[in-house]
């Protein structure tokens, strides 16, 4: 069975300590919110597409912190241009999270329409240094891990399996 966003999000609690999260909108900020409650998360309820450039502004103010960013794909195509942006300012500190289903999962699950693109290929030719794509949980916490031994900006692109049961309430998001 493949692995679902929500499963994800609960491998990666866990491993989180001090790092500012900035959580997209959405599936992705709910499911976030539950898992690690607490100080330094900042889960966005409006802005799609504004995950990495805020998280970005954080990671440029706050070099002394990790900052995760975790986005949807629909949000990633909201705003590639961002990872050109981080490419070009090159922060250490910045790690970026895409959940890919190939669904607008939070507005109810219309199909993005670029299901099927290996986002990490993406980021790799945008010039982001570590990229890398994962299946499943023990790949995640291996690349999470190497990602953030990385002093360079990282991506990691997490294919999603949907899970109907984990959609949040259409409009409640």
């Amino acid at each position: 069975m493949a692995t679902t966003r929500r499963q994800y999000v609960q491998a990666l609690a866990p491993l989180m300590t001090d790092e500012l999260v900035v959580a997209g909108i959405g599936s992705v900020a709910a499911d976030w919110a539950l898992a690690a409650p607490r100080d330094g998360n900042f889960c966005l309820s409006g802005p799609m597409g504004q995950a990495i450039p805020i998280a970005l502004g954080l990671a440029l103010a706050q070099p002394q912190r990790t900052v995760i960013a975790m986005e949807g794909d629909g949000g990633l195509l909201m705003n590639l241009v961002a990872l050109s942006t981080v490419a070009s300012q090159s922060p250490r500190n910045l790690k970026i999270l895409v959940f890919n289903n190939g669904l607008y999962e939070s507005s109810g699950c219309q199909p993005v329409p670029s299901a099927g693109t290996d986002y990490s290929a993406v980021a790799s030719a945008l010039r982001i240094p570590f990229s890398r794509r994962v299946a499943d949980v023990p790949s995640l916490v291996a690349a999470f891990n190497d990602a953030r031994e990385t002093p360079a900006p990282c991506f990691i692109e997490l294919v999603a399996a949907y899970a109907p049961d984990e959609a949040p309430p259409y409009g409640l998001v």
